[in-house]
């Protein structure tokens, strides 16, 4: 798969949405430190977000347990069953 190529994806809570899949991004999050004596330290929470474009042109990010690609078979016979 070329790096510029856009993958055919499923996505949303029933996997029931189409989409285009443009790539991965790094989400983080700052967590102040807790107010209680004791408390956490505070900090940074990252997670990592599919960039999809649905069908109406909207792009939003996607949680990966949210995303299900369609030319997945296509792309595994191709890396492992090259001749």
């Amino acid at each position: 798969m070329k790096s510029d190529e856009k993958r055919p994806c499923l996505i949303g809570k029933n996997l029931d949405q189409k989409a285009v899949f443009h790539g991965w991004v790094e989400v983080s999050q700052i967590v102040p430190p807790a107010v209680t004596i004791g408390g956490h330290g505070g900090g940074v929470v990252k997670d990592v977000c599919a960039v999809v474009e649905a069908e109406d042109g909207t792009v939003c990010e996607v949680m990966v347990d949210k995303i299900k690609f369609l030319d997945s078979e296509d792309m595994f016979s191709a890396v492992y069953h090259e001749k």
